[in-house]
């Protein structure tokens, strides 16, 4: 929940892997408690962006030093539909087993070189013992003639 914007509900925000060990150090800290507690929990403010300098964007978790109720200013009625609002993470994303996940990195792996959905960003390197040369093998041919 965004704190300005809780007539938006509960939202769900992705992350990578930096934010990802902010939160576990921060649940993980006894100092913090329960930072997800709905009466004493924890607001983070989140900063993303791009730094100066930087080639890609940053999120900055930073915990607020005072705890404060999710629902300080709602009814115990809306603060329950509010909590009930929260999505089931398994409804959210569909959930592969792990042959599942192994057929399609197969699939990925083994693509034939001529499907339609060959990268077209890559050139395969073709030596001349395989009878065809690129422009890599003529370049080179080139520089040492």
């Amino acid at each position: 929940m965004v704190r300005g914007e809780e007539t938006s509900g509960v939202r769900v925000w992705g992350y990578g892997k930096m934010a990802y060990e902010t939160l576990l150090n921060l649940v993980l800290n006894p100092e913090y408690g329960d930072i997800t507690d709905v009466d004493s929990g924890t607001d983070l403010v989140m900063k993303y962006g791009k730094p100066p300098g930087g080639q890609f964007p940053l999120t900055k978790l930073t915990p607020k030093r005072s705890t404060s109720p999710v629902c300080a200013d709602k009814t115990s009625e809306e603060c329950a539909e509010l909590l009930e609002s929260i999505p089931e993470f398994e409804d959210l994303f569909e959930r592969k087993t792990s042959s599942e996940v192994q057929a399609m990195l197969d699939g990925h792996l083994l693509e034939d070189e001529d499907a339609e959905v060959a990268s077209t960003e890559t050139v395969k390197y073709k030596s001349q013992s395989d009878g065809d040369s690129n422009s890599v093998s003529e370049a080179f041919e080139e520089l040492l003639s």
